[in-house]
């Protein structure tokens, strides 16, 4: 049982069909996927509605390197219903190894959640599409 109970809490993410923004000096330009994989822990197992609760997200390369030095903004909604989070999560410290925690989650009903996950590092932002159902 414990080996469905960390399947289920911990996500790996494809990141396919989001959209990476990459600054370079003046200019912006999209790309069309995300350039990270990212896999997150919820502290709740099952994540519950209306329940504050923080995550860990694993951030590595393509090639599987963990990612360090990141800052990481988090925003979300419910395509659907065309609302957002009704909290403010934020990064909350560097944990190395490529892990981060993120406090301040809440979801307030049940459904399709889309979880943007924001990566800066150094001037570039790549945004990674993180697709949840509650």
């Amino acid at each position: 049982m414990e080996i469905f109970k960390a399947i289920r809490t911990l996500i790996n993410i494809s990141l396919l069909f989001t959209v990476g923004l990459v600054h370079s000096q003046d200019q912006t330009s999209i790309t069309n996927t995300c350039a990270y994989k990212l896999s997150f822990v919820s502290e709740l197992d099952p994540i519950e509605i209306n329940r504050m609760h923080s995550w860990t997200i694993h951030i590595e390369t393509l090639t599987g390197i963990p990612v360090e030095g990141a800052a990481i903004t988090l925003e979300g909604g419910m395509p659907e219903h065309d609302h957002g989070l009704p909290t403010s999560p934020r990064m909350t410290a560097e944990l190395g190894s490529g892990d981060y925690r993120i406090e301040g989650i809440r979801f307030h009903m049940s459904g399709v959640w889309e979880i943007t996950a924001t990566i800066i590092i150094d001037d570039t932002h790549n945004s990674c599409v993180i697709p949840l159902e509650l």
